[in-house]
């Protein structure tokens, strides 16, 4: 049977996303392609019609047309979030009074901007052509981004942050995906679906996390890497509402429940960056979507994000 072949450019763009955010392993990535033969492919766009992967036989790793644009959009609306945020948040001393956020001068505008970030991002979904999609405010095009990337004339500082965050979050995606091809033709499937999807996370966190030191001793590498793999946690719950945030699917377990597994396997200080980035994003979602924010006793960062996360497991019971 012959096999389905993937998208030429699509798959340069996959090698060059691995091979730019992980070069380490570089060579590891290309026998991963040599053994079990990879091909990218885009769905049709469809309205309606999103998904962030999914494998077709044991060989196809399939996106929606509209995957790479939400994961974008989502990628600078963190960066958003951590910029309306973390100063409120980590500036105070513990115990962290999280109602004093709507005391700061200018905290409904950067709220409102948020807001209009996530309702543009969530129409991404079902416009009925991307082309006619609106792009939010703050969050430039993707193709007229990356058309002057390489000119350092032509960005912020901001811009540049928010695209590294989405680069190494859509590389913790595409890696997910990797694995659960390679369990499909390794035949080596968990009889639970669920715990299919925890496998998949912990491949993607290790793969970015665990060999660092052979490309840096900058610790600042471990701490952006672990920012992206928190910025693709944000985007499994940004994309669903608060009500099915704890609930589990047939298919997928709990958004909740694969984030809390994720950050428990995030071996970084009590106070990286990632944490500020985290306890951002999860404040964020919560104001967004009208929760009342309760005073969190924590002593650091990463004490207050597993303390936000069961906040957020509540919203929906």
């Amino acid at each position: 049977m012959e096999k389905t072949k993937g998208d030429a450019n699509l798959a340069r763009a996959v090698d060059l996303l691995i091979q730019n955010v992980v070069p380490e392993r570089k060579e590891e990535w290309n026998k991963l392609k040599q053994q079990y033969e990879p091909q990218f492919l885009f769905d049709a766009d469809n309205p309606g019609r999103f998904f962030m992967g999914k494998i077709i036989g044991d060989n196809v790793v399939i996106f929606s047309a509209r995957t790479l644009d939400v994961i974008w959009a989502f990628g600078f609306t963190a960066w958003r979030m951590l910029e309306a945020n973390a100063a409120a948040l980590f500036q105070q001393v513990p115990p962290y009074t999280l109602g004093t956020f709507v005391k700061l001068p200018d905290q409904a505008n950067m709220d409102e901007a948020v807001a209009d970030i996530i309702g543009n991002v969530d129409y991404i979904r079902c416009a009925p052509y991307i082309q006619s999609f609106v792009w939010p405010d703050g969050v430039p095009r993707v193709d007229e981004f990356l058309a002057r990337v390489d000119d350092p004339t032509k960005r912020t500082k901001e811009e540049q942050a928010a695209y590294d965050l989405t680069c190494m979050g859509m590389a913790f995606i595409l890696l997910h995906e990797m694995q659960h091809l390679i369990l499909e033709k390794d035949r080596k499937k968990p009889a639970n679906p669920h715990e299919e999807e925890y496998a998949c996370d912990r491949f993607a966190l290790e793969y970015l996390m665990k060999h660092i030191d052979l490309t840096s001793a900058d610790p600042r590498v471990l701490s952006k890497r672990a920012m992206g793999i928190v910025s693709a946690m944000f985007v499994l719950l940004a994309l669903d509402i608060p009500a099915v945030w704890a609930s589990p699917g047939p298919e997928h377990p709990s958004a909740i429940g694969r984030v809390q597994a994720v950050i428990r396997e995030l071996d970084i200080p009590d106070y990286d960056l990632a944490w500020i980035l985290l306890g951002s994003l999860l404040v964020g979602l919560l104001r967004h979507h009208k929760s009342i924010l309760p005073d969190l006793f924590a002593s650091t960062p990463k004490g207050l994000c597993h303390q936000l996360i069961e906040r957020v497991g509540t919203v929906s019971k």
